[in-house]
């Protein structure tokens, strides 16, 4: 039997700790300030790659998630982002989508770098989005943003424009292993 990973509402995980299906492990992780979600990446400067695991807890089954780079500035627009959302017949939707413009309907599309290894889960109210990213050589810093929005089928609603969801953006360090949100850089 697999203890439940839901929390009372209010209640706020962090994500040293989280233990991942498998055995799954990551060498960096950090508490996002927006949005109930948490950021569990590991480095591999040799391959230039970035493993990834974002979650977001506090969602229900209508929701999508996304998280991603930007590789030109800080911000939403240029972010190559990777979606995940349940789909009715319970399966995970999970694909890559660049966006474009703040009118964005996040639609399938290749990102101007290579992502492999992608896969999401969803249980308990929380969505997990794997990946592995394939960075520039001798990257040191990213910025990333994440987001979510309602889904409907297979049709992804807007994000909010407002509040939180302006803010879930930030930098990783990925030399130090720290994460800055955006009200700091």
């Amino acid at each position: 039997m697999v203890p439940s990973l839901a929390l009372p509402d209010g209640v706020r995980s962090s994500c040293s700790g989280f233990v991942f299906p498998k055995n799954k492990v990551f060498a960096s992780c950090t508490d996002l300030p927006n949005l109930d979600s948490f950021l569990h990446w590991t480095h591999d400067s040799s391959s230039s790659t970035l493993h990834v695991a974002y979650r977001h807890s506090q969602v229900g089954s209508s929701t999508w998630v996304a998280w991603g780079i930007n590789p030109t500035s800080k911000g939403m627009i240029g972010t190559q982002a990777i979606v995940a959302y349940p789909k009715p017949d319970g399966t995970m939707a999970v694909f890559t989508s660049p966006v474009t413009s703040y009118g964005t309907q996040l639609q399938e599309g290749n990102l101007s770098f290579h992502v492999s290894d992608q896969s999401a889960s969803f249980s308990d109210n929380q969505m997990v989005i794997y990946a592995v990213i394939e960075l520039l050589e001798n990257t040191t810093c990213v910025s990333h943003v994440w987001q979510d929005g309602t889904v409907s089928g297979s049709t992804l609603g807007m994000d909010q424009v407002s509040g939180n969801h302006l803010q879930s953006m930030g930098t990783l360090n990925l030399s130090s292993g720290q994460a800055t949100d955006s009200s700091y850089t």
